[in-house]
């Protein structure tokens, strides 16, 4: 799945990337029987990768002997996923204080 992020006119709204990606995570984890999130951006895409990182994914250690392409990987298991806006992390259980 690909994810363009753009308010529909007019200048750029803060914020909005966090929330349609928390949105997306949140309905991924909203079945139970999803147990991580594997995402794949390039390389060279560092603004999400940080957004990534930022959210709980890990990039494992790449093996220098595979045969490299622009493709990174991210792995978010359910329990790490970063709360959401209302203070619940995807699936539901609560993160602290509201």
């Amino acid at each position: 799945m690909h994810v363009l992020v753009a308010p529909p006119e007019g200048q750029p709204v803060p914020g909005l990337t966090t929330a349609v990606f928390d949105a997306v995570m949140a309905f991924c984890f909203a079945d139970p029987a999803v147990r991580r999130v594997v995402v794949e951006p390039d390389v060279r895409n560092a603004p999400i990768r940080a957004k990534n990182l930022a959210a709980g994914f890990t990039e494992p250690a790449r093996d220098p002997t595979a045969r490299q392409d622009r493709d990174a990987l991210g792995l978010l298991p359910r329990g790490l996923a970063r709360p959401g806006p209302r203070g619940r992390r995807p699936g539901g259980a609560r993160t602290g204080s509201r």
